[in-house]
Formats: structure tokens, C-alpha cells, sequence
């Protein structure tokens, strides 16, 4: 089982992360989920897809 609190952790222990998902929260009103059968690259590549969907 993914324990997302450390998942989360994780994905925002960079700033560039931080950032991401911070612009996620902002415009979702929540962290974004964490995707079970994708790569860390597909799953960032994902979040960064659905704040450029949300910025339009």
C-alpha cells in the first residue's frame, strides 16, 4: 500500500516540486493524487499537464 503522506513528502522535497504542487492546490483545491500504475516521470508529467489544462 503507497503511503501517500510520504508520497507527497517526497514529490515536494524539491523546490521546483514544491511549486508544482502548490500551483496543483491552488487551482484543484487539493494535492493532486498519486497515479498507482505510473512512473514518477508519468506522474509528473500528468500534474504538469492538468495545471496547463487549468491555465487556459
Amino acid at each position: 500500500m503507497i503511503d501517500y503522506k510520504k508520497w507527497l513528502e517526497s514529490m515536494m522535497s524539491t523546490p521546483e516540486g514544491e511549486r508544482i504542487f502548490k500551483r496543483y492546490k491552488e487551482l484543484y483545491g487539493k494535492y493532486p493524487p498519486f497515479l498507482l500504475d505510473a512512473t514518477e516521470k508519468e506522474q509528473w508529467d500528468e500534474i504538469n499537464r492538468l495545471i496547463k489544462d487549468a491555465e487556459k
